[in-house]
């Protein structure tokens, strides 16, 4: 079982810069072998029948659990808004997460910034209409 990637929330961060910091500890792991993650990231899609697989669905299934009750604490401080579903948003932008990755690691040179800039833009969209209005 893995640490934690989802921590206290910030109040005093943007929540999408906030989210896409925190994914790109996920980014940085994918880029210590880009040639083997283009690899397996398609992989994992469609064949989870080895125990390699296997291990890393179960880390995604943690971490969009963790991303929902960040969600759920965030909502609880008053920054996302009441009537947002922590899971429903968490599905949602976990499935934005894991498009970004695989466009991001189809790019030569695999670099860290332009995918958080990437991601950050991607997320504020769902971020903007889940956060509460100051």
């Amino acid at each position: 079982h893995l640490p934690p990637l989802f921590g206290a929330a910030d109040a005093k961060q943007d929540l999408a810069r906030q989210l896409a910091d925190t994914f790109m500890q996920l980014h940085a792991f994918w880029a210590r072998s880009p040639e083997l993650s283009r690899i397996v990231l398609p992989q994992m899609e469609f064949y989870n029948s080895n125990p390699f697989t296997e291990q890393i669905m179960q880390r995604r299934r943690q971490v969009q659990a963790e991303l929902a009750a960040w969600l759920a604490a965030c909502r609880d401080a008053g920054r996302v808004r009441r009537d947002v579903d922590p899971d429903q948003a968490a599905a949602t932008i976990f499935a934005i997460y894991t498009s970004a990755l695989r466009d991001w690691i189809t790019n030569e040179p695999v670099e860290l910034e332009r995918g958080r800039e990437r991601l950050a833009w991607l997320l504020a969209l769902p971020v903007a209409a889940i956060a509460s209005q100051p």
